[in-house]
């Protein structure tokens, strides 16, 4: 329990997002969810999932899903 993580945020929209990589405070990990602590704010968007490793500042295309 505990420590900290890396998570991808979201910037911008469909058509020009980007990712901020940010450190997290993680809590529990319990039925494959972890909780995130501190480290990002209500109803930002950030990456679950990514088809390759991820830069910081990278642009990306977001799926249909983000929607």
């Amino acid at each position: 329990m505990g420590g900290q993580g890396t998570i991808f945020v979201v910037r911008g929209n469909k058509e020009n997002a980007t990712v901020s990589k940010r450190t997290v405070k993680l809590g529990e990990n319990r039925d494959g969810k972890i909780q995130i602590l501190q480290g990002i704010n209500p109803g930002e968007k950030f990456v679950i999932r990514s088809s390759r490793p991820l830069k910081d500042q990278e642009s990306v295309k977001l799926s249909i899903l983000s929607e």
